[in-house]
């Protein structure tokens, strides 16, 4: 697995006086943006792509998750990498935590929702049905790993086999599907809306909330390396 970091400050050189010092480079605007986004933000819906190979489609629904609060997304594949487009990457992509992984066994172990499922999430396959759940009366109680599969063949039997539940988007016309990415759009703005009007705690722990602030700290500034050699020596930091 791969996990998309941006960590120019090592976790030893972490502290409040140089958190205090690296503010002054960042606008008042900034700041309470930070603080915003960061008490918006949840782990409790999780979206999974698997063998999404179109990068549009996977990087649109980077685009929505990041606007609707979410800060994980999964990407599988078990052959291919993926590369995020560059307007996406200097948007959305840098303001979440992307987990990428290659899956090479061909038994039905995918480490990708074996790890999903011992932080506690119920595997959502999404897949074509009118007998299945759907966003409107999915169960939230649990935290929700939502998975999207292929654009042509959607959610791989290994996936399938793995799943707790099927959800279903509505459809009403001759049209069988919905693209990925506007099929992810419906469903993560749905659950989310829901998600938000309940009492469950879906807000991040104080211990995630400082990780972030230091990533989106980072990513808020341009010349990370500069301004750590200048605060080591403005400071006599070895």
């Amino acid at each position: 697995m791969v996990k998309h970091h941006i960590h120019n400050i090592p976790i030893e050189l972490r502290s409040q006086q140089l958190y205090n010092w690296l503010l002054q480079f960042i606008s008042n605007s900034k700041k309470e943006k930070i603080e915003e986004k960061l008490n918006n933000r949840t782990r409790y819906i999780t979206a999974v792509l698997e063998n999404v190979f179109d990068h549009q489609n996977s990087n649109a629904v980077i685009r929505s998750c990041e606007a609707l609060g979410m800060q994980d997304i999964h990407i599988v594949n078990y052959q291919s990498t993926f590369k995020p487009a560059k307007s996406v990457n200097k948007g959305s992509y840098k303001w979440m935590t992307v987990n990428k992984y290659v899956e090479l066994d061909e038994a039905y172990q995918l480490t990708s929702i074996k790890l999903l499922k011992e932080k506690g999430y119920r595997i959502i396959a999404t897949v074509p049905g009118k007998e299945n759940n759907t966003p409107e009366n999915l169960s939230i109680d649990n935290p929700l790993a939502v998975c999207f599969g292929q654009e042509s063949s959607g959610i791989t039997p290994r996936l399938l086999k793995l799943s707790d539940i099927q959800l279903t988007v509505p459809m009403y016309g001759f049209t069988e599907s919905f693209n990925i990415s506007v099929a992810a759009g419906i469903v993560f703005y749905e659950l989310n809306k829901r998600l938000r009007k309940s009492n469950i705690n879906w807000h991040l722990t104080d211990p995630e909330k400082e990780e972030l602030r230091w990533q989106w700290i980072e990513n808020s500034l341009t010349g990370m390396n500069y301004l750590l050699r200048r605060y080591k020596e403005d400071n006599k930091v070895v």
